[in-house]
Order: structure tokens, then C-alpha cells, then sequence
């Protein structure tokens, strides 16, 4: 096999440069820009090209080999070696190699003919010793779905009227068995569902109603993975089933500039969960780091970033977006007005773009239908009789008049009417502008449309001052 020396060009391929206006069609918006990120990222290796078929190698949580073959628009094949290939043809490694072949021509070797991909590697495993005991390590999860069924056999058998003291229990040693046995999306259900019926007055019976369909679900989708019966896509088999993740299993990331645009705190009871939510200012991706502290030991309060975090190293754990981040070498820099800048270019401002995000999130099982990033609204709005500045604003609004409930988290609690309105009166219905204002929270669909949980708000220029970000980290704890 011998390598030409005549460059790929890829403007002398017609399907090929066919496929690149339609890619981001083809392959949905979240994938494109992961691909678009990762091609960023110098994730595209190992690229070659003969005639009207390439492949390269995109480095992930593993390696991934990608093919494509285009002989004409309507024939062209495209192939990769992730799960998500099997639900979306074009998941974001194809996009990733796709657009490095179109940018990137350079980059890749022009051969002859493209070599076939290497035999799989057979591993033989020794057998067991007669006298080895035989463990089954699914066992003890396998004993915790059981009771789930009995669980939900009980429920659906008496329902609400004989909810007594006896299922209360029975559901509240469910959850903490389920939960220890990291069975993540049961044990999340359960808790939920031991939340409801703890009072035993005023229940909601649709809200209770609505659980028990989604445990059934979530227990035959789960009992499948463990299975094998099914092979789910990596991130919503970790949405399902959760395990302790090494630093060396995780999919690694670099060269990212991080500010924190928020944090929460959660606490369930058995752990406190402190979160914070730290947005890309390249990708404009969000990314949560977490600390997870049982409630019965008293820990060092979460470390908060007041400035730019510029990322050397660090690891992705798997699961849906905001994916969780583990910082590694990181280097701090000062927070300057255009990084703020930064940030408010890339928040979103039209609202057809939040509900498309919305609806393409509610078509993945299992996982919340909800989506966190920044909303740039054209004005905000009060309820009635309200006084400007001293009532948080009940809506939004973009460009074209479409509407956005917006709901405060308790992360405001510590924030004085003051505060907030300086840093949102840029953008009240008859306030001089002083500067964009995007507030950061989780969209959902509410009952009247889309709602924005918000955690914060990142204001430009504010009375002439430094951007900043209200309510500051750790405030409101």
C-alpha cells in the first residue's frame, strides 16, 4: 500500500461537501455540537482518505473508529463503533469526523485504499477451580428488584385506601435498600414516592399515580440492563444504574475555561449533594461538578470559584447533560468583563430554540425532561400591583413576544429585593439598558409552557460595576 502525495481536497467532492450543509439536519443540534466540541478539542486521530471513503479514530470515554463512504449524496454510509451509533446514525463522533474531513483535510492521510480494520481481540478466560465458591455478583441486586415487585404489587393491589403504616414502611426500607444498592433511578423513584405518602394527608393521587407507572417502567428497563437483555446507551444505563467511577475510567477533557454560573444544595435525608454548575466560555456547554457527603458526617463546605478556571486535565463521568466534571490540573485566573461578555453572548435568546431542546430531551427515557443552560430574555415581566424592583419578576419574554414562566429557587432566599433588581433593571420594561443581563436555571415544560427554575442571574455592567453573578456561590445556604 503506498501513500499519495496529492492532498485530500474536499470542494472536489460534491457529496461530500452535500452531506456538511445537512449534517447539523442529520444529526440533531446537542449532537452536532458535541462533535463540533470535539473536533474542537483535537478529538479527531488517525484520519484517512482514499477516493470517496475515510476513517479516523475519535477518542471518548474509549476509542471510537468512524468510516464514512461517499460516493454520491444519496449512497453516502456512514459507521461508528459507539453504542449511540445504533440510535442515531449520526451521533456526534460521526460529526466530529465529518467536519475535521471538511476543515481539516490536511490532517488526513490520502492512501491508496483504506486498510481493513483490525481482527477483535479474543480474551480467553481461565476457568474456575472445582473448589472455588461461585459468586453471582448481580445477586444481590437481583434480590432488590424483587422487592420493588412485591412493593409495587402491594400498591397497585390495595392502591391509596389501604396505604397504611405497614406499605409506608415497607416503601421507606425499599428506597434505602434500592439506594445502597446504587440502583439509582429506582431508589431517586422510591424516595420520591416515600415523600408523598410520608404525611399519609392531602395526597396527590395523580402525582401518586404518575410514580408508580414510572417505577414500573424504570424496574423492567432496569431489570433488562442488568440483564443483558437490552444494551442501553451508556448514558441513560448511568441514569438507571450507578457505580463508583475511577479517575482513569473517565472520559478525559481538557483546554476548557470555567466559570461558575451557579450552585445548589440538595439534601435527601442519607446525603447532602452540593453542585456546582460551571459553563464553558468556548462550547458554552455546562458542566456540574458535585460533592456528595453523607448527612451524618460534618464535611468542609464545597470549594466555590470566583474566578476563570483554566482546565489542563480533568474527567467526564458518564450521562446526560449537564455531565458531571472532575476537575484535575486546573490553573485560576481572574474573571475579567469580557469573560461576562463571553458568557451572555452565547446564552440562548430565542425561545423556540429552548422548547426544540426541550422536546428533543423529553424523547430520552428515563432521564428528567429538563435542560440547564443561560436564557437571554428581550424583558421581564411583574405580576400585577407588584412594585418595580421589589417583586421578583413572575415571566419573561423574548424578541418575539413569547412567553416564559419563571420560577426562583431557594438559592435567592438570602438575596434582598435591592440586590436582585440592580442586577435584572437593565432589562425592565422602561429602565435605561445598561448592559445584557441571561439568567442560568433548568428549563421544563410547566403547565402553561416552558419554565425556568432559575439559580442566578449574570449581569454585564450593573450600575457601571464589574459583571457579576447574584446570587453569589454559597450564598442562600
Amino acid at each position: 500500500m503506498t501513500t499519495t502525495m496529492a492532498p485530500f481536497d474536499p470542494a472536489a467532492n460534491g457529496p461530500l461537501t452535500d452531506l456538511g450543509t445537512c449534517l447539523r439536519e442529520l444529526a440533531g443540534d446537542s449532537a452536532y455540537r458535541a462533535g463540533r466540541d470535539y473536533l474542537r478539542k483535537g478529538k479527531v486521530r488517525e484520519g484517512a482518505v482514499a477516493g470517496s471513503q475515510a476513517y479516523a479514530t475519535v477518542a471518548g470515554s474509549t476509542d471510537y473508529r468512524v468510516t464514512l463512504a461517499f460516493p454520491t449524496i444519496e449512497s453516502t454510509k456512514v459507521t461508528c463503533t459507539c453504542p449511540a451509533h445504533r440510535r442515531s446514525k449520526y451521533c456526534k463522533h460521526v460529526v466530529a469526523v465529518c467536519a475535521a474531513l471538511l476543515e481539516q483535510p490536511a490532517t488526513f492521510a490520502v492512501l491508496d485504499e483504506i486498510p481493513a480494520p483490525p481482527a477483535a481481540k479474543r480474551t480467553v478466560r481461565k476457568r474456575a477451580t472445582e473448589t472455588a465458591p461461585k459468586t453471582d455478583p448481580g445477586a444481590p441486586r437481583a434480590s432488590g428488584l424483587e422487592v420493588v415487585d412485591r412493593l409495587l404489587a402491594e400498591l397497585a393491589d390495595g392502591g391509596l385506601v389501604q396505604l397504611g403504616v405497614e406499605k409506608v414502611s415497607l416503601i421507606a426500607q425499599a428506597a434505602e435498600l434500592v439506594r445502597a444498592l446504587k440502583l439509582r433511578r429506582l431508589g431517586n423513584l422510591l424516595m420520591q414516592l416515600q415523600h408523598i405518602v410520608a404525611g399519609r394527608t392531602d395526597i396527590d393521587e395523580a402525582a401518586f399515580a404518575r410514580l408508580l407507572l414510572e417505577l414500573y417502567v424504570c424496574r423492567a428497563a432496569t431489570g433488562a440492563q442488568l440483564a443483558g437483555t437490552v444494551a442501553l446507551d451508556p448514558r441513560l444505563a448511568e441514569d438507571l444504574v450507578g457505580k463508583t467511577w475511577r479517575a482513569e475510567e473517565l472520559e478525559p477533557i481538557a483546554g476548557l475555561e470555567l466559570v461558575e454560573v451557579a450552585c445548589s444544595r440538595e439534601d435527601d435525608g442519607e446525603f447532602v449533594v452540593d453542585t456546582s454548575y460551571l459553563v464553558d466560555l468556548g462550547s458554552h456547554e455546562t458542566y456540574a461538578e458535585r460533592q456528595i457527603t453523607p448527612t451524618r458526617l460534618r464535611s468542609v463546605p464545597k470549594a466555590h470559584y470566583r474566578m476563570r478556571l483554566l482546565v489542563d486535565e480533568a474527567g467526564l463521568y458518564p450521562g446526560l447533560t449537564p455531565r458531571r466534571i472532575r476537575l484535575g490540573r486546573v490553573r485560576r485566573d481572574a474573571l475579567r468583563t469580557e469573560d461576562v461578555d463571553r458568557l451572555l453572548a452565547g446564552a440562548l435568546t430565542d425561545l423556540t430554540e429552548v422548547r426544540r431542546r426541550l422536546v428533543e430531551r423529553a424523547a430520552v427515557p428515563f432521564g428528567r425532561p429538563e435542560g440547564a443552560g443561560l436564557f437571554r430574555p428581550a424583558a421581564l415581566l411583574l405580576s400585577p400591583g407588584s412594585d418595580r424592583g421589589r417583586d421578583r419578576p413572575t415571566g419573561a419574554v423574548d424578541a418575539a413576544g413569547r412567553f416564559l414562566t419563571i420560577e426562583w429557587s431557594g438559592a435567592w432566599a438570602g438575596v434582598g429585593p435591592g440586590a436582585l433588581s440592580a442586577v435584572l433593571e437593565g432589562i425592565q420594561a422602561g429602565q435605561v439598558n445598561e448592559g445584557p443581563v441571561a439568567l442560568f436555571g433548568f428549563a421544563s415544560i410547566g403547565e402553561q409552557g416552558p419554565l425556568l427554575r432559575c439559580l442566578s442571574a449574570v449581569g454585564a455592567r450593573v450600575h457601571g460595576q464589574f459583571g457579576r453573578i447574584l446570587p453569589e456561590p454559597g450564598l442562600g445556604r
